[in-house]
């Protein structure tokens, strides 16, 4: 389970505390999505991409558990957070990574939800942000978007019809400056 629980957080972008208190009965695998009773943010519907579904389907249901990712001693308590960040650590360091961890590792994901998302609202419906300005501090320009956009626009805008009707000239009154 604690490998399962890395691969859930590194899927969703998740907190870790989120993916950890995962109980079974917030997923609804019919629809797609778990609903979140109470995170950082409140209640929280996150959409579950297909690979997270099988992901989840696949670990062992640990009977009396209600947790996806169950303690080791204690199957009623969710997987501690250290025991967590511990192997994670171990596995960082297997692999030649320096630093790392689960708040970098929802950064990067999140990231990426911002770059790929379609509008600021589906990006924070997958991240689980309620506020649009902390989303935005993960929305990065990227020149070459940003050029293929502006190109877009203005081939739009250019596409007009050049030839204007003929217009009159109309000269406009001076703006008279307020006083006081």
């Amino acid at each position: 389970q604690v490998v399962g629980a890395i691969r859930f957080i590194l899927m969703t972008g998740w907190r870790a505390s989120e993916a950890l208190t995962l109980k079974r009965e917030f997923v609804y695998a019919d629809r797609g999505e778990a609903r979140l009773p109470d995170t950082k943010t409140g209640f929280s519907v996150r959409p579950l991409a297909p690979d997270v579904l099988a992901l989840l389907d696949g670990l062992k249901h640990v009977v009396g558990s209600p947790y996806y990712f169950p303690g080791i001693v204690d199957p009623r308590q969710p997987l501690s957070y250290s025991t967590v960040y511990d192997r994670l650590t171990l596995i960082r360091k297997a692999a030649g990574v320096k630093a790392g961890s689960f708040h970098v590792m929802r950064h990067r994901i999140v990231t990426d939800i911002a770059g790929a998302a379609p509008n600021i609202r589906t990006g924070m419906s997958i991240s689980g942000h309620k506020s649009t300005t902390a989303f935005l501090g993960y929305v990065h320009a990227d020149r070459e978007r940003a050029a293929a956009v502006a190109a877009q626009v203005t081939a739009g805008v250019a596409a007009l019809p050049r030839v204007l009707p003929e217009a009159k000239v109309v000269k406009l009154p001076k703006r008279r400056r307020r006083t006081g």
